[in-house]
């Protein structure tokens, strides 16, 4: 698609870039179960303050998604924000959108409840993108961020590695294409196998899966599946 064939089919107060990954998802998942906008505050002052962080997350679409082989039942969240999303006629026919990828995250729930689900994964995928504004290797499969504490105090997960999502395949927009890929918390023994490069990201995941796990976050998880 050109800039002019582009201008020909939308109008500035459009959004083609998210219209196309909502219809994308929703043909793979039903219509989201609930969606977490940005803070308006923190959109404001994203607008009114030059010298302000860039907001990288627009909003976050939550789907409960049932236990299936290999995987738990788990809160499923997808971030928009990181690909173009809005009308942006020099952009058209790229060959990625954006920083070509937008975040997911699952979250491993007994009982998945959109309703009621913890609201700390949006702005873990905030920080995520404020950091692949600076580095663009952060949206890269196999990328691993460490931090200083676990998740939560009822496990060890003390990292995310960054894996193509198992269940959505990339999107065509009027921008590019968008891959979807998932920040996967792993312990801290399997952080530093995976640095040690002891161990490698096939066979972590294959591991994972073999367990039930999946490539679905457990925040109660502890050692290794190794």
């Amino acid at each position: 698609m050109t800039p002019d064939d582009y201008a020909r089919r939308f109008s500035p107060d459009d959004t083609p870039g998210q219209d196309a990954l909502e219809a994308h998802l929703a043909a793979r998942l039903g219509p989201a179960h609930r969606r977490l906008p940005l803070p308006a505050a923190r959109r404001l002052k994203a607008a009114l303050d030059p010298e302000a962080e860039a907001e990288p997350i627009d909003s976050v679409a939550i789907w409960a998604r049932p236990a299936a082989e290999g995987a738990p039942a788990h809160l499923l969240y997808v971030g928009f924000g990181f690909s173009t999303l809005g009308y942006a006629p020099e952009a058209a026919g790229g060959e990625a959108s954006g920083l070509g990828a937008e975040p997911v995250f699952r979250l491993a729930a007994a009982a998945p409840d959109p309703g009621a689900a913890p609201t700390w994964p949006p702005e873990m995928m905030t920080r995520l993108g404020r950091y692949a504004l600076r580095d663009p290797e952060a949206l890269v499969p196999g990328f691993l961020a460490a931090f200083e504490a676990p998740l939560s105090p009822e496990g060890e997960i003390t990292a995310l590695l960054m894996v193509p999502d198992p269940e959505l395949e990339a999107a065509d927009t009027p921008h590019g294409e968008v891959a979807f890929l998932l920040a996967l918390g792993v312990t801290a023994a399997e952080a530093a196998a995976l640095a040690e490069k002891r161990v490698t990201v096939a066979a972590m995941l294959a591991a994972l899966e073999a367990a039930g796990q999946g490539r679905v976050t457990d925040l109660s998880r502890r050692g290794s599946v190794f």
